[in-house]
């Protein structure tokens, strides 16, 4: 997704576009899928020369459901306000370089802090006991046998 910077106007470039990603981004993520991810927005010069992109990313990624194992359809919508470069990023030593732009970095790095620690489909774990394990409850009344000698002890103590 490049752009030439010599053709923003007073406006702006106006974006409005659909981009996927590679296996080779997805790979260091557990993200397992990203296709269509709707980007729009515009890409403009501030008053100060800086290049800024402001707009919307959202999508669906797919990915693995934290209990289940299955693939999961994962929707995201992110606002995104990037400072790019200064006027002085594509100038050096007097000779004006190539003032050309890619967002795919940029973009790709607002859509790794949409990603979830964890994802399920249901909020609540189904599957409760299992063989040599039980999940508890950590606010249960339910005293451990193990513990009452220390009960009797501290009943003693208030007397």
């Amino acid at each position: 997704m490049e752009f030439d910077l010599n053709k923003v106007t007073s406006t702006g470039i106006i974006i409005d576009n659909y981009i996927s990603f590679s296996e080779d981004y997805l790979k260091l993520t557990t993200i397992k899928k990203l296709d269509n991810v709707h980007v729009t927005g515009r890409l403009y010069y501030s008053t100060t020369r800086e290049v800024i992109f402001s707009g919307t990313i959202n999508g669906i990624m797919q990915l693995e459901d934290y209990h289940t194992g299955e693939l999961i359809d994962y929707p995201f919508k992110t606002d995104v306000e990037e400072v790019l470069a200064s006027d002085d990023f594509f100038t050096e030593k007097g000779k004006n370089m190539q003032n050309n732009l890619d967002l795919k970095e940029i973009l790709w790095q607002n859509i790794v802090l949409e990603v979830p620690i964890r994802a399920s489909k249901t909020a609540e774990v189904e599957i409760k006991k299992g063989e040599g394990w039980e999940m508890k409850d950590e606010f249960s009344k339910k005293e451990e046998s193990g513990l009452e000698c220390f009960k009797a002890l501290l009943d003693e103590g208030k007397e």
